[in-house]
């Protein structure tokens, strides 16, 4: 679950080392894992490993369904949303993370069938180092019915590198029309 997890949406490459950290067994709730990106040969490496949350789905351990809940690594956070918020346009996102000429990266809102509905660029003020950002994120939701599972996805999408370099963040969200 997780290492396709993090090929598809974290796009870390498919040789990623997968740890379990904590949790996981047939009886537990929550469990946390490390995926550790690989170097990436003739460019960079080693990267910090992005923990995963995961989370029984429905809390139910007799069926053992897993869910990734949230994305933290080394150089990226989401402070605001956090899991289970529901969402209306325009949502505010907080966070930290390395900069590059103060952008951060791009938050992508992404809908239930992890189509990018909505996304802006994350913009500090530390110049080259880390800090905080704040952004308003306006999407149109492809579901019409009421809400639906989403995610708040902040990639390092900048002139500094590649999504592995400066990390990734994410968190599992409602959204409402």
């Amino acid at each position: 679950t997780t290492k396709l997890f993090a090929k598809a949406l974290l796009r870390t490459p498919a040789d990623s080392t997968v740890v379990l950290v904590s949790g996981g067994g047939v009886h537990d709730v929550d469990a946390v894992v490390h995926v550790t990106p690989s170097v990436l040969v003739g460019c960079c490496g080693p990267f910090p490993p992005i923990k995963v949350t995961l989370s029984r789905l429905e809390g139910n351990t007799s069926n053992g369904i897993w869910i990734v809940v949230g994305v933290t690594s080394e150089y990226k956070t989401i402070t605001a949303p956090q899991k289970g918020d529901r969402l209306n346009s325009p949502v505010a996102v907080t966070g930290s993370g390395s900069q590059f000429e103060s952008q951060v990266g791009i938050v992508h809102l992404l809908d239930h069938l992890s189509t990018d509905i909505g996304h802006s660029i994350a913009m500090g003020t530390s110049g080259f180092k880390s800090g905080p950002f704040s952004v308003n994120v306006s999407y149109e939701a492809s579901f019409q019915g009421g809400a639906q599972e989403g995610i708040v996805v902040l990639y390092d999408e900048n002139g500094g590198g590649t999504s592995l370099r400066g990390g990734v963040a994410m968190v599992k969200v409602l959204i409402s029309k």
